[in-house]
């Protein structure tokens, strides 16, 4: 392994981390809009048993709707906290003072 592969390896795996934090991303705002639709449907929902109309159907709805919320509620709550980051450090052989480099010289 030479200092350009090991410099190709740090970038690429900055480039794919960089790739895993943008689609948790991605599926943070999309589980932020299906919270806020289910919270319309669940008014939607209630408004119907103050009409007098409570059958089991909706009831089935109105707790499916209900353990999605939380559900939701408690992804989104876990995915505020920063997550940690990787840095990759460079071995100290391939890209020190002695780095190998140095010793195929003195071998030539």
């Amino acid at each position: 392994m030479t200092e350009d592969h090991s410099r190709l390896f740090v970038a690429e795996f900055r480039r794919e981390a960089a790739l895993l934090a943008k689609g948790e991303e991605h599926r943070d705002t999309v589980a932020e809009v299906r919270l806020a639709q289910v919270k319309l449907e669940l008014g939607n929902l209630y408004q119907n048993p103050l009409a007098g109309l409570a059958s089991p159907v909706l009831q089935n709805m109105i707790t499916e709707r209900e353990a999605e919320k939380e559900r939701l509620t408690t992804r989104l709550a876990l995915t505020g906290k920063p997550r940690p980051t990787a840095d990759i450090l460079p071995h100290p052989v391939l890209l020190g003072k002695r780095g190998l480099k140095t010793r195929v010289t003195r071998l030539a």
